[in-house]
């Protein structure tokens, strides 16, 4: 109870930690084919299963189980 009243001096450096994690392997923008810069979940989320897609049907095979595994998480309504 302490502790959460009133700190302690390491209360930086574990808030500093937290911080550092939640940045580290983020996707934060990506280059659409078209060549533009996008930045909101839901494009991100198109522009990476628009890339997988076509690497996928590049080889003319049966993808369909990797591409249906592919979701995306955070774009509401979509998978």
């Amino acid at each position: 109870m302490h502790w959460l009243k009133e700190g302690d001096m390491n209360t930086k450096l574990f808030y500093m930690s937290a911080i550092a994690i939640g940045k580290v392997k983020k996707v934060t923008k990506l280059v659409s084919d078209s060549g533009y810069l996008v930045m909101r979940q839901e494009d991100l989320c198109d522009v990476a299963k628009n890339y997988f897609y076509m690497f996928f049907v590049a080889n003319n095979g049966n993808h369909a189980p990797v591409l249906d595994l592919l979701k995306c998480a955070g774009c509401p309504g979509r998978q």
